[in-house]
């Protein structure tokens, strides 16, 4: 029986949030070491590598499974103590295992080195030897490099978003490897990066344009020389020298033919490039409209979203909410460590004055000051379903209540793409008029089914607007920064 080593190091980083991830971020409940990281919990690579391992029997042999939140660059600490843990299981088992699995992200920065899942691999293949096969899977939001398919055999990336094919994707990948090891596919990576950058929101699979263009990666996949076919559309708020949109084919030994599939599909991307401008509702618009309109209203405050990076301090809807003094309920989420434990303090139905946001990311955000009651209090703990069920900690966490606005303050920041944060402290959406998911688009695969989901326009680290962000080392010319760039690459 074949034996694949399999470790997984997780972060999304952000260039334009202050601080840093370091070792404590990664150690929570879902770290997972040895054969204790090999567990499906639905939905995530994992899962994938698992069921074609059963299926195909071969054994897997773990290391690590840690991954911490999108956010501030990752410190050189936590980078080498994690990297570590995969290169001294691949040395334990060095003589007895016939290829290597890594599940990555793709966009993690750490304090020395702007493509750290480039270093990873290039430091696997060094101690493997040219000749052992290593896949790789990604992130639809990777930041792909030529030191990542330079070091690496097969690479697989999401092909939705919202992200809800992990499994799909580390099951084609182990596939690919398997067959790798046995002889039958000989894998051969092509890449194409071009001169465009986009804000997350369009990247959406389901809808015009990007649906278009992973139409194309569906395509591709029926020509059985074709392995599998990825666009990374990249996480956008990463100021590094080498950003830009990038495909990925993997063919069975056919470089040609990768090559001119992922040439079609970056120019099909390149061509529909004016349609991924993204148009907000300025936010008094958008209060007017749930106003005048029926049921639920998910106003999306993606500038501050929490799984892209953002500190989920940011409180622009609030002070909208607060000058209008609406009378219709509303839930919203500040992240406020102070406010919070003003919150813990005063207990349940106690009286809280204090300032709220606007501290950890003072750059996009200032305090404001409200006056609300105690309505919950909790731990913080609860299950995110989306990307995989994962246990979340926000730390200690209130409802605060200020008028008509149910505000969930926050220790540590959830995630907000689904609604499970708010339910674990009482806050039935659909009791709601509005409420505030903090997400850059993918928020949609829940918000639609039970709301009209608005995007409003307020400025953050994660804003839409590009351009409007303090960039300083990306290659020029970038589209849309040089909205006159003729040629994709």
């Amino acid at each position: 029986m074949e034996r694949i080593l399999v470790g997984q190091f997780k972060q999304e980083s952000h260039s334009f949030v202050p601080g840093r991830t370091d070792v404590p971020d990664f150690e929570h409940d879902d770290a997972r070491r040895g054969a204790g990281s090999l567990v499906r919990v639905g939905n995530r690579e994992m899962d994938g590598y698992l069921d074609s391992a059963d299926e195909l029997s071969v054994e897997l042999v773990g290391t690590i499974d840690v991954w911490a939140h999108s956010g501030p660059v990752v410190t050189d600490a936590a980078f080498e103590k994690y990297t570590s843990e995969i290169l001294e299981g691949i040395k334990d088992n060095l003589d007895s295992i016939d290829g290597v699995m890594l599940g990555l992200h793709g966009a993690m920065m750490t304090e020395s080195f702007d493509d750290a899942e480039g270093e990873i691999l290039e430091r696997v293949r060094n101690l493997v030897g040219p000749d052992s096969p290593i896949a790789a899977t990604f992130d639809l939001h990777t930041h792909m490099t030529q030191k990542m398919a330079s070091n690496a055999d097969i690479i697989v990336g999401y092909q939705t978003c919202p992200h809800v094919d992990l499994k799909r994707t580390g099951r084609t990948a182990m596939d690919i490897l398997i067959k790798t090891i046995r002889g039958e596919v000989r894998p051969s990576i092509s890449i194409r990066k071009f001169r465009m950058m986009t804000s997350s929101e369009p990247h959406d699979d389901r809808v015009f344009p990007n649906n278009e263009v992973i139409s194309m990666l569906h395509a591709a996949e029926t020509n059985p020389s074709i392995l599998s076919a990825s666009m990374f559309c990249t996480q956008p708020w990463l100021d590094i020298s080498e950003l830009g949109w990038t495909s990925v084919v993997v063919t069975d030994a056919d470089a040609e033919l990768g090559q001119t599939t992922a040439d079609a599909i970056a120019s099909k991307a390149w061509d529909l490039r004016d349609n991924y401008i993204v148009n907000k509702m300025d936010a008094d618009v958008a209060i007017d409209t749930a106003l005048a309109g029926a049921g639920l209203f998910a106003f999306s405050e993606g500038a501050d979203s929490t799984t892209a990076g953002g500190s989920g301090d940011g409180n622009l809807l609030l002070k909208v909410l607060l000058k209008r003094n609406i009378d219709v309920p509303v839930a919203l989420m500040v992240r406020d460590p102070e406010a919070a434990a003003a919150c813990v303090a005063a207990g349940v139905g106690g009286k809280v004055t204090t300032t709220l946001g606007g501290k950890l990311n003072p750059d996009f955000y200032s305090p404001v000051g409200v006056t609300g009651t105690v309505k919950t209090l909790t731990d913080g703990r609860y299950i995110n379903e989306y990307g995989g069920i994962r246990s979340v900690g926000m730390g200690p966490t209130a409802v605060l209540q200020v008028g008509n606005i149910s505000i969930m303050v926050t220790t540590d920041k959830p995630r907000m793409v689904d609604y499970e944060a708010y339910k674990s402290v009482g806050i039935n959406p659909l009791l709601f008029c509005i409420i505030q998911p903090k997400s850059a688009g993918a928020y949609r695969e829940y918000y639609e089914k039970i709301a009209t989901c608005i995007d409003i326009d307020v400025p953050g680290p994660a804003g839409s607007d590009l351009t409007a962000l303090p960039y300083t080392r990306i290659p020029r010319p970038l589209w849309p920064w040089d909205t006159d760039l003729v040629e994709a690459w």
